[in-house]
């Protein structure tokens, strides 16, 4: 995903790394590093570009299979 500039990725960490939010993830940890983004409205969000997020692979796998589940139900 690509917007304004910025991107998202799928990785493996060298070392321990924190985010901006003081998300803490060990070494070898499978991330997905991105930007977040704030409410800016009821329906509306901004991009923060100058902060990083990182998200956990597995979370992000569980989310999707419970999406995915609850899809065929």
């Amino acid at each position: 995903m690509s917007e304004q500039g910025t991107t998202t990725q799928l990785c493996k960490l060298q070392h321990r790394e924190r985010d901006n939010y003081n998300n803490i993830f060990p070494k070898d940890a499978g991330v997905i590093r991105s930007h977040y983004y704030a409410k800016s409205g009821p329906a509306s969000f901004k991009l923060i570009p100058k902060k990083t997020a990182l998200i956990s692979s597995n979370s992000v796998m569980c989310f999707l299979q419970d999406v995915k589940a609850k899809k065929t139900l």
